[in-house]
């Protein structure tokens, strides 16, 4: 979940308003109403009050947002260290596009994101899912952070179940994924091929390459080659969906057999 270190607007900590409401969480140069402050007012543009103030705030807000960084980077290294050190269940199998697969039965097949997906996606605020009954494909329509994304399931088959608690509250898919975060169950008309998936110590070495991968995809867009901490909202709309396409949409094209 987002750091809410920052709990109130710098204006009302420095006394110049007495309450504001921010859906910025409190990035002030990310936001409008301090901008404008800056620019117009509430002193005049010759006073020399306007100018003390001014450098008040810049101050503040670079303050604020050093520690911030700082923050975020923190919570990168915990990142990493929780990804490369996870432990994997061995009941299931892992698809290249980073879906993981628990057979129920001989051809039913519960389907949810795995960490790396988790990581890419973060956070997932709505989701949608639809079947084509023309090519037998699941979709997964999902909004990022207010950005949206359609996602292809790497295996056809007839969909039987949604996992509707995800539906009315899409966090759970971050908070739980491997159990209570699971998207779908498909049953499949034919025996699964399981030649191109992973299991246990082989799926944990490949999470492995595959989180080194992206490190190196783009370190001009990633701050110092990380992935950064809620990729849908600090790295750019257009690299973003670069990033998903190769890691999770376009190894769901190459289906099973």
């Amino acid at each position: 979940m987002e750091n809410q270190q920052n709990s109130q607007c710098v204006f009302v900590e420095l006394g110049i308003i007495s309450f504001k409401i921010c859906r910025k969480n409190f990035t002030c140069s990310q936001c409008d109403f301090a901008e404008t402050v800056l620019a117009f007012g509430p002193l005049t543009l010759e006073s020399p009050g306007r100018l003390r103030m001014i450098d008040q705030l810049n101050r503040c807000i670079q303050n604020r947002e050093e520690r911030a960084r700082g923050r975020m980077q923190n919570q990168k290294s915990e990142m990493m260290r929780e990804l490369l050190g996870v432990d994997i269940p061995v009941d299931r199998f892992f698809h290249r596009s980073h879906v993981w697969v628990l057979p129920l039965s001989n051809h039913q097949f519960r389907l949810g994101f795995d960490h790396i997906a988790q990581l890419l996606l973060q956070t997932i605020t709505g989701v949608q899912v639809s079947s084509d009954k023309s090519t037998g494909m699941t979709i997964w329509d999902l909004c990022c952070m207010g950005r949206m994304v359609q996602i292809p399931c790497p295996l056809e088959g007839q969909l039987k179940e949604v996992n509707v608690s995800v539906l009315i509250d899409p966090p759970r898919i971050h908070e739980d994924p491997y159990d209570k975060g699971w998207l779908i169950d498909l049953e499949l008309q034919k025996e699964a091929d399981f030649s191109q998936l992973l299991q246990g110590e082989e799926a944990r070495a490949w999470m492995a390459m595959e989180m080194e991968r992206i490190r190196r995809f783009d370190a001009t867009v990633m701050d110092g080659g990380e992935v950064t901490h809620n990729p849908a909202r600090w790295i750019p709309l257009q690299e973003w969906r670069k990033i998903v396409d190769t890691f999770l949409i376009q190894p769901a094209r190459k289906r099973l057999p």
